[in-house]
């Protein structure tokens, strides 16, 4: 038996995905259960396909990878809920990035300059 472990993040501008939704991992189609953080299983040797999605309103950030795992060892997997809940999740080896992060800080930094704009421009009318 080999050791694998998926540990589960979502990103700070995502908090809802946290509070309300929950990762769902899905191993050689036999879901497990899973929280945020880290989810350890014990699996036999051999190649096995991980599906990891949150459960949130609907289904989000789906990312899928086949992980081999070797007897006696532990293989960490890092898995990252997407910014824009519409885009893919990412499961990967090494640590990463959040997918989507560059376009959800662009469009949040815009709804503030937005709001600001619309506060100050009536007062220099």
């Amino acid at each position: 038996m080999g050791r694998l472990v998926i540990d589960a993040n979502c990103s700070w501008l995502v908090w809802m995905l946290r509070v309300i939704g929950k990762p769902e991992i899905t191993i050689n189609g036999g879901t497990i259960p899973a929280q945020w953080g880290p989810n350890t299983v014990d699996l036999p040797e051999g190649q096995h396909n991980v599906d990891v999605v949150v459960k949130y309103l609907w289904p989000v950030g789906r990312a899928l990878t086949v992980v081999p795992v070797q007897a006696g060892q532990q293989t960490v997997l890092y898995y990252k809920a997407p910014v824009m809940i519409w885009s893919a999740g990412a499961l990967d080896s090494q640590p990463g990035g959040y997918p989507g992060m560059a376009i959800g800080l662009a469009l949040m930094i815009t709804a503030v300059v937005v709001v600001l704009l619309l506060g100050i421009l009536p007062a220099l009318l």
